[in-house]
């Protein structure tokens, strides 16, 4: 991240992939200042060490949501991790 001079203000993950805990560990330990939202549900082992500051649930393959509809969810849920951090 300092070799290219850029940081991090939000991170969207997948709380269920590997190595989701040790990436999170590398990235806050260069820059400890950025919001995640985590996408799916999280294992409660998890939660904790994730610590995300939203959470945004995945439609089940049998919704028919619309990925405008998706979209606006996303949108609207940026919006309110983006108002907590100014305050």
């Amino acid at each position: 991240m300092k070799q290219l001079d850029v940081g991090i203000d939000l991170l969207v993950l997948n709380p269920q992939l590997p190595g989701v805990i040790r990436m999170l560990q590398m990235l806050r330990g260069a820059d400890a200042n950025f919001k995640v939202v985590a996408i799916g549900k999280i294992p409660p082992v998890l939660a904790t060490a994730i610590h995300p500051q939203a959470n945004l649930e995945r439609p089940s393959s049998s919704d028919s949501i619309s990925r405008l509809e998706w979209l606006t969810k996303v949108r609207k849920l940026l919006k309110v991790v983006a108002a907590a951090a100014t305050v």
